[in-house]
């Protein structure tokens, strides 16, 4: 395991100073995307994708999964090989940080003193775990958010090994299912009173609950962590407020994240918790335009504005930003949605609510599950457990408005098939319509 190392890209030599019309600083998924769309808005295009990792762009959600369990699948996760980028004339600056930059020149300073001019200027720089400052200094203690993070972390899970998760989110949660399947000892420690609490409501975070206690995982919420050290033998003791002690041979911390702003910010660009742009990815200034979990964007069917660290936005709202920097505006307008996979447990999500919503709960037995939220009278949402096919025609539900509302007895009826009440709603508009 020791021998796999992240995979390396040829950087693009540059000269002094470089110009080119369009640079995207952050090569990971959404700068990827970005590249790949303001080539093909743009065939004649310069193009430079400058990243701080010495790696091609990969794609993040296999960190905490299936990368930990086969690290040496780590080539696969490559979202393209070198020869993509030298065919579409794409030029990678890897392994490079960008230090200053200033929107009136239209210019960066990388750390290494290069200067880089550039017409039309893409932010994809993504975002970083938010960090616990009692375990600073500790050993064995790990973030995720980098194939490098990943594969030090794949070394401790070893059969036997106690490991701790620190948060129970998705990440925390996706990390604890797979160290848990490969035998080791796993606590989850949340600090909130239910896993998820803030996003899901209470019969799917109750679910997922069991779901994992079923594989043997401890799970302790309103865990708040006191004080942090290590034994004579090295190990790593965690106590909690109530006095609670548990010892584990790693920790992984999983607490959230915060969108990397501090570029946009010296830029002068407006910036809310995430750098705040229109459809078409465009941000505050002129020729900036902004990709992926880093921007705030306008939320379809919701209303309002949102940053979301889904899949989806480094994929769709980031090629609708590069596509846009290139000369042809394309608007990204989806309804959110995203997953997570936790061993065998799959969630899927689609559309939004608030704290105020309703749910109807829809119980297929053997762990599948599907809940709709209804509020101010129209569905606005739906998360499934192991339920996938309900997702598609939830999405199409929601769209459906006020005619998918008439039919809200029976959502909590999971003796009627969801395609069932769709076909009725579609039935009832179009009867509506003659």
């Amino acid at each position: 395991m020791s021998a796999v190392r992240p995979c390396e890209g040829a950087s693009l030599p540059l000269s002094s100073a470089e110009r080119f019309d369009i640079v995207i600083v952050g090569a990971g998924h959404a700068g990827d995307r970005a590249a790949e769309a303001a080539r093909l808005a743009n065939p004649h295009a310069s193009i430079a994708l400058i990243g701080d990792e010495s790696c091609l762009p990969y794609e993040r959600p296999p960190l905490s999964k299936g990368l930990l369990a086969h690290p040496a699948a780590l080539l696969t996760h490559r979202r393209h090989d070198p020869a993509f980028y030298g065919d579409r004339r794409i030029g990678l600056v890897l392994g490079s940080r960008v230090v200053s930059a200033d929107a009136t020149q239209r210019r960066l300073v990388l750390a290494d003193g290069r200067a880089i001019s550039y017409d039309a200027l893409v932010l994809a720089t993504g975002s970083r775990p938010r960090r616990l400052a009692l375990l600073d200094g500790l050993p064995n203690v790990h973030y995720l958010r980098t194939a490098a993070d990943a594969l030090a972390l794949a070394a401790c899970l070893r059969p036997g090994e106690r490991l701790g998760v620190v948060g129970g989110g998705f990440i925390g949660l996706e990390v604890a299912a797979t160290a848990a399947r490969l035998g080791c000892s796993v606590t989850v420690m949340e600090q909130a009173p239910v896993l998820l609490g803030r996003v899901l409501p209470a019969a799917v975070s109750e679910a997922i609950r069991k779901f994992h206690e079923a594989q043997g995982i401890s799970v302790r919420t309103g865990f708040e962590i006191e004080s942090a050290g290590t034994d004579s033998q090295g190990a790593l003791r965690l106590r909690s407020r109530e006095g609670e002690t548990h010892v584990f041979a790693s920790v992984v911390v999983g607490i959230g994240v915060q969108p990397n702003v501090e570029l946009a910010q010296a830029l002068g660009l407006d910036v809310d918790d995430g750098i705040v742009v229109d459809a078409f990815g465009r941000a505050s200034l002129p020729g900036i335009y902004a990709a992926g979990e880093v921007t705030r964007h306008p939320v379809p069917h919701a209303g309002g504005t949102a940053r979301h660290e889904f899949w989806q936005i480094a994929e769709h709202q980031a090629f609708a930003a590069g596509s846009s920097a290139a000369g042809r505006p394309a608007e990204f307008g989806e309804m959110p949605w995203f997953w997570s996979d936790q061993g065998e447990l799959k969630l899927q999500s689609v559309g939004t609510w608030s704290a105020d919503a309703a749910w109807a709960m829809r119980d297929y037995g053997r762990g599948r599950l599907t809940v709709l939220a209804m509020q101010e009278g129209r569905l606005t949402g739906a998360v499934t457990l192991n339920e996938g096919r309900d997702i598609s025609i939830s999405k199409r539900l929601i769209a459906a408005g006020a005619a998918a509302a008439a039919h809200a007895h029976r959502f909590a009826d999971a003796a009627v098939p969801l395609a069932a009440l769709l076909k009725d709603v579609r039935a009832a508009a179009m009867e509506t319509v003659t």
